[in-house]
C-alpha cells in the first residue's frame, strides 16, 4: 500500500469519526429538550471541540494528499 492511499483511509475514517460525533451530539441535544433541560448538555462542549478537531486533521490530510 502505498503511502497515498493509506493517507486516503486515514482521511476516511476521520470523516467516519467526525460523523458519529456529530449524530452523538445530535442525540445528546435531543436527549436534552426531551428532559426539558435549558441548558445544553454538559458533554456538548468537549464533544464539539473533539469533532472540530477531527475535522481540522481530515482538512490537514486532504491538504497533505490533494484530495
Amino acid at each position: 500500500m502505498q503511502n497515498s492511499d493509506r493517507v486516503i483511509e486515514m482521511h476516511d475514517e476521520l470523516a467516519r469519526m467526525s460523523e458519529a460525533l456529530t449524530e452523538l451530539l445530535i442525540d445528546e441535544l435531543r436527549a436534552a429538550v426531551e428532559a426539558g433541560e435549558g441548558r445544553k448538555p454538559p458533554a456538548e462542549k468537549p464533544l464539539n471541540q473533539a469533532r472540530r478537531a477531527i475535522e481540522k486533521a481530515a482538512r490537514h490530510l486532504a491538504e497533505a494528499s490533494e484530495l
